[in-house]
């Protein structure tokens, strides 16, 4: 067999990608392709499993790599980089745990425990979970972290777990209907993938349930594109995946170093910690005892579209204007016209990420001007609504 060396001029890297789960392999390549930019020499061949399946060993030695960063899952793959001695590092997305190999992997007990923090700051008596099969082990992880966390602030949790995140029909399911009709309220729960926070959602707008009213729900992954083309916008605890790959990738140049100075490589096993909360809609509440306040503020949310009016607010709460004001403030951090404007703007950013409607036609269906939109949306972004689309279209929208 002929082997193809690589160029004195370049060092080639074959990054190798599990094939089906984009939302979590694209931003490990971006983390990779950042700190190749970094070091000029080196060459990135992006493969993926379903390509190497048969012929991996030949192919690669072919193309003639001087490292490999491996994503996909399997055992074989990684008996097979470690008969080829090339120096690897695993992205240990399922928690292999291989002997032999450098990895980087989440720690998947604190994304839990975050997750509980953050619903906890919106001060909810009550606590759920929902879980998936419990393979690869990372569901099982996040779920711990979540009810450990929980109580150890002297709370409960009650756990459902979904028999396939995509059984079918998705969108009926009377267990989890059950579940969630006889949960106490105000409830915050936490979904270990937002596949399942999407399957919650559905059933909750089945039962007549209040997102995030009655019910907050929290996802995880941060997959931006399903999180904003949910009714309500579903907040997601992102995963460090772009972070991930870069850091698997300095690993692996410094194995090369190592190497390259006839030093003995070092094997290195390094856990990071999870990303951060995207709050959007599905937990934009705090937990509100007051009914009165309550109600109001569903009225609001469901109706701010549609020409909703403080004075309508005041009228179905059965409260006087200043005392709802205060409740307002009291309960949410922000006056009745300000939360109007928050449920406005949340739907205009889903509008400009997935339509290509023009910026009047935008704050038409938000009920504004546009000159009173675009300086709403710079006053609560940051950016113009111009700056966020094109933002969101460079980044491809595949969630972190």
């Amino acid at each position: 067999m002929s082997i193809t060396r690589s160029s004195i001029h370049e060092t080639r890297i074959l990054t190798c990608m599990a094939w089906g789960d984009q939302t979590m392999m694209d931003p490990l390549h971006l983390g990779i392709r950042t700190f190749a930019l970094t070091r000029p020499k080196w060459k990135i061949g992006l493969f993926y499993d379903s390509d190497l399946r048969k012929g991996w060993a030949e192919d690669v030695l072919r193309w003639g790599p001087k490292g490999i960063l491996l994503a996909a899952n399997g055992s074989d793959f990684q008996e097979v980089t470690r008969s080829l001695d090339i120096p690897t590092v695993l992205i240990d997305l399922h928690h292999q745990h291989p002997k032999g190999v450098s990895r980087v992997e989440i720690d998947e007990g604190s994304t839990g425990r975050q997750a509980a923090r953050y619903l906890m700051e919106k001060r909810f008596d009550h606590y759920a979970v929902v879980t998936i099969p419990t393979s690869p082990p990372r569901a099982r992880m996040r779920e711990q972290g979540f009810s450990d966390e929980l109580q150890k602030h002297g709370f409960s949790t009650s756990c459902f777990q979904l028999k396939h995140v995509l059984e079918r029909p998705w969108f009926h399911n009377p267990e989890l209907e059950k579940w969630l009709q006889e949960l106490p309220k105000p409830v915050g729960i936490y979904c270990v993938k937002d596949a399942a926070a999407q399957r919650v959602l559905e059933h909750c707008d089945t039962l007549n349930l209040r997102v995030p009213g009655e019910i907050s729900i929290l996802g995880t992954n941060n997959n931006e594109m399903a999180c904003v083309s949910m009714t309500p916008a579903l907040s997601s605890l992102a995963l460090p995946l772009e972070r991930m790959g870069y850091r698997a990738a300095q690993l692996l140049d410094d194995m090369l170093q190592d190497i390259a100075s006839g030093k003995p490589s070092q094997l290195v096993q390094e856990i990071l910690g999870p990303g951060e909360v995207v709050e959007r809609q599905s937990t934009s509440l705090r937990a509100i005892p007051d009914p009165a306040i309550e109600k109001a503020v569903n009225y609001l949310q469901n109706h701010a579209l549609e020409g909703a009016t403080i004075h309508e607010a005041v009228r179905l709460a059965g409260v006087g204007r200043r005392t709802l004001e205060l409740g307002f403030k009291k309960h949410l951090g922000v006056t009745p016209g300000a939360y109007i404007a928050e449920v406005k703007i949340d739907h205009a950013k889903k509008l400009l990420v997935e339509t290509d409607l023009r910026m009047w036609e935008v704050a038409e269906v938000c009920k504004m001007t546009p000159e009173y939109f675009n300086t709403l949306f710079h006053r609560t972004t940051g950016q113009t609504p111009n700056t966020y689309r094109k933002e969101k279209s460079q980044r491809g929208i595949s969630g972190g």
